[in-house]
C-alpha cells in the first residue's frame, strides 16, 4: 500500500467511493477545488489493484479539520483508514496544531468507534446538521 497526493487522474475512481459509501456525496467539482485548495491535504491510499480509499484534511488557523476518510468496502476494517489518518496527521502537524477537528454523523457508529481508538473524544452535537442526522463534534488534542 503507497499513501500518496491525489491527482486529476485519481478523481474517477475517488467519485466511485464517494457514490458508494457517502450519503452525501461530494461532487467532482468540489473534489476538483480540493486538489487546488493551498490549505487541502487530499491524499490517496493505492494498492496493486488500484485507489482503496482517500481522506481531505485542511490546515487553518493552526487546527486541522479532517474532512473525509473514506475506504473501499473490500478493504474495510483491515487498518486502511488508520493508515490514512495517521499519515494526515504526520503530514499535517504545523508547529503551533493543538487539535484535530471533525464531525462525524451521529448514526454511524463505526465511525465514531473509530475515531474513538484513534483518541478523539466527543465534545459537542449539531442538531440536523446533516439534514436526516445529527452531526458529533470529536477532537484530539496533538500536542
Amino acid at each position: 500500500m503507497k499513501i500518496r497526493y491525489a491527482l486529476p487522474a485519481d478523481l474517477d475512481a475517488v467519485c466511485s467511493l464517494e457514490n458508494e459509501w457517502m450519503k452525501s456525496p461530494w461532487t467532482r467539482t468540489g473534489l476538483e477545488n480540493e486538489l487546488s485548495n493551498s490549505f487541502s491535504r487530499f491524499v490517496v491510499i493505492e494498492t496493486e489493484d488500484g485507489i482503496a480509499g482517500y481522506a481531505v484534511a485542511w490546515e487553518v488557523g493552526g487546527e486541522i479539520q479532517l474532512n473525509r476518510i473514506v475506504v473501499r468496502g473490500d478493504r474495510r476494517r483491515r487498518g486502511f483508514g488508520r493508515a490514512l489518518l495517521d499519515h494526515l496527521l504526520r503530514d499535517l502537524r504545523p508547529p503551533d496544531a493543538a487539535r484535530v477537528l471533525l464531525e462525524v454523523r451521529a448514526l454511524d457508529e463505526a465511525a465514531r468507534s473509530f475515531y474513538r481508538a484513534a483518541g478523539f473524544i466527543e465534545t459537542g452535537l449539531r442538531k440536523r446538521y446533516y439534514g436526516d442526522d445529527d452531526a458529533v463534534l470529536m477532537e484530539l488534542t496533538i500536542r
